[in-house]
């Protein structure tokens, strides 16, 4: 070790009495530790619905979405899926497209014209 301020021991020199220091300030947050859980919980459960909201296109199928979120919420698992299978196929159906992910094609409207053009 060339001086004090070199090598391994600079770690356990220099940086241990900073955490005495910072011992006090942890030890007092940390009645608060409990809501931020709470909020990152709740920010990212909103984060996942407003995914999951965006990704089926008609009404039946954002119902079906819903329901199966609420059927694992709160039965147990495996309760949870069959309820989800069993709503799918009484609200969406059985999807026979041949598409791995069928679009929904929408007709183009019909092109406007203008007086000038006659």
């Amino acid at each position: 070790m060339d001086s004090l301020h070199s090598g391994l021991i600079s770690y356990y020199g220099m940086g241990i009495p900073i955490l005495f220091f910072l011992l006090p300030l942890v030890t007092g947050l940390q009645p608060l530790l409990g809501i931020a859980l709470s909020l990152t919980l709740v920010l990212t459960g909103f984060a996942c619905a407003y995914i999951a909201m965006a990704i089926p296109k008609n009404n039946a199928s954002r119902g079906a979405v819903l329901l199966i979120g609420a059927g694992l919420a709160f039965f147990e698992p495996w309760v949870g899926l069959l309820f989800g299978v069993l709503t799918t196929l009484l609200l969406v159906g059985w999807d026979r497209s041949v598409e791995p992910i069928p679009e929904e094609h929408e007709e183009a409207p019909a092109p406007v014209k203008l007086e000038a053009e006659g």
